[in-house]
């Protein structure tokens, strides 16, 4: 099990929704909701992997945003025990099923 040497966040297709603040509050939202999150420098875990990732789901369906969470974790170097963990936050769009005449 890899230790942790970098914990990163990449949003994906926000636009205007994604500044500054709103990043601040997604990060506070998981210290607040999540002590016992994966940290730097501590081993990995797919418990907390699976938990920040609920986490995110919920700081964005509060704002009103569907998203897709999505995951990676990269050796350091060859031999290394240091992973990087990514994260990759993407909105998802609602689409409305639009019928034909035909088919109705």
């Amino acid at each position: 099990m890899p230790r942790l040497r970098r914990i990163t966040f990449k949003h994906h297709g926000f636009g205007d929704v994604l500044n500054d603040a709103v990043v601040d509050a997604e990060q506070n939202y998981i210290v607040e909701h999540l002590p016992d999150r994966l940290r730097v420098e501590e081993y990995y875990e797919q418990r907390k992997l699976d938990d920040m990732k609920k986490a995110l789901d919920e700081f964005w369906a509060k704002r009103g945003i569907a998203v897709e969470v999505s995951s990676s974790l990269t050796q350091v170097a060859a031999g290394s025990r240091y992973a990087i963990l990514l994260f990759d936050v993407y909105p998802t769009l609602k689409q409305e099923r639009i019928s034909s005449p035909a088919s109705r």
